[in-house]
């Protein structure tokens, strides 16, 4: 309950609704029903925090940045992105590689693309995350392009 106090508030609310406890924005947490079991807000207030204990876990943790690949959102304290789902599968290949990645690879990886089509898919979609991680994040050259080589995510500024 000490970590929940951190994190949460809750509020009792007098209604007619027949709703027991639910958990809304991560951030509160609202009894609507009146009077209520204490075993059960216990356990209610147990389940809630270990979903965000499993929430926390899930999340990888850089010098500066964490990226929720579930969520989908790379973030630091000040701010944070919100990766499309093609965005986020490209991030997760290169994240995944310590080694450079060509264009084909990732084209069959995030596309299923056979390796003798050619688009310019890839370029556009690292573009508009370039973009994106310069203008929200200030991170420049995170993803990295070399001739012959491929794609390299820079890890070491996260």
């Amino acid at each position: 309950i000490h970590m929940l106090s951190k994190s949460k508030k809750i509020f009792l609310i007098k209604t007619t609704d027949k709703n027991v406890i639910q958990n809304v924005n991560n951030n509160e947490i609202f009894i609507t029903e009146t009077p209520f079991k204490i075993s059960e807000f216990f356990t209610q207030i147990i389940n809630l925090i270990k979903q965000d204990s499993i929430q926390q876990d899930r999340k990888l943790k850089f010098s500066s940045f964490s990226y929720d690949p579930k969520m989908r959102v790379l973030s630091n304290k000040d701010s944070s992105l919100r990766f499309t789902e093609k965005e986020a599968q490209i991030f997760q290949c290169l994240l995944d590689s310590s080694t450079y990645q060509s264009k084909k690879m990732l084209l069959k990886k995030v596309w299923s693309y056979d390796d003798k089509i050619d688009t310019h898919t890839l370029e556009t979609h690292i573009y508009s995350l370039r973009k994106k991680i310069d203008k929200i994040l200030l991170l420049r050259n995170l993803i990295i392009f070399e001739e012959n080589k491929g794609y390299f995510l820079n890890k070491k500024i996260l």
